[in-house]
């Protein structure tokens, strides 16, 4: 895709965060009054997924489509929850970064353990052995397995022994801005700089993003614990 499909997408992938918070404030309205009442306190309503463990694919509640621009957006949920990974130990190798500079939604990169690889590989062959099969649902033509790998934009990639990196959306400001902690739980204001920085991290996994050629999961980075920070250069 070029550049400026790059530029239509991102903005999508910010509207289909606002579309899951559409969608989890419904569910919460049409929940049943003692299950309001009995259930235990998350962070920002979310289903936590142990380390190393992503919810399987085919338990996913998949919601009603919205569009918009001509990107198709279907929350995804877990147990009525949003799907969340914690990850311990990542790195961040580089600055986050947008292709509209002054733009709020960056994509980060976070280098994972090799404990994530199994659970992020059968991730990715269930996306897309879903997607195949109710493919008439989610792009509007019955597609083979081929042709939706095709189309598919993973959110990770790994390379022969390198340790996987997985690309993910980072707000930096608005009602979806990520939070940032140190290492006794108390909040910290953004690092100056996220080069070189370990981190343990929360990533939401919100929704599809559907266009006519291309897909994929949107995948927010919503809090960020610092562990180790990179040695800053002196400017002097």
């Amino acid at each position: 895709m070029g550049r400026s499909k790059d530029i239509w997408i991102e903005h999508q992938h910010h509207q289909a965060a606002a579309v899951m918070g559409m969608a989890k404030r419904e569910m919460e309205r049409n929940a049943p009054s003692s299950k309001r009442s009995c259930s235990p306190p998350q962070t920002r309503g979310s289903a936590v997924a142990p380390a190393a463990l992503i919810p399987p694919v085919k338990s996913w509640t998949f919601l009603d489509a919205r569009s918009e621009s001509g990107i198709k957006s279907i929350p995804v949920t877990y147990q009525r929850s949003l799907i969340v990974l914690s990850i311990q130990d990542v790195l961040s190798p580089f600055e986050p970064s947008s292709f509209v500079e002054e733009s709020t939604r960056k994509t980060i990169t976070l280098r994972l353990n090799k404990e994530w690889d199994a659970a992020v590989d059968c991730f990715e062959a269930c996306i897309l052995h879903e997607a195949a099969s109710r493919s008439e649902e989610f792009f509007g033509r019955p597609l083979g397995e081929e042709a939706v790998r095709e189309m598919y934009k993973p959110i990770s990639k790994k390379t022969g022994d390198y340790p996987r990196n997985m690309r993910v959306k980072l707000n930096t400001a608005g009602p979806y801005a990520a939070r940032y902690w140190a290492a006794d739980k108390t909040r910290l204001d953004p690092p100056g700089t996220m080069a070189g920085v370990s981190l343990n991290v929360r990533v939401s996994l919100r929704a599809l993003w559907i266009g006519d050629d291309a897909w994929g999961v949107v995948a927010d980075c919503t809090d960020l614990q610092v562990v180790e920070q990179g040695p800053e250069e002196c400017p002097f």
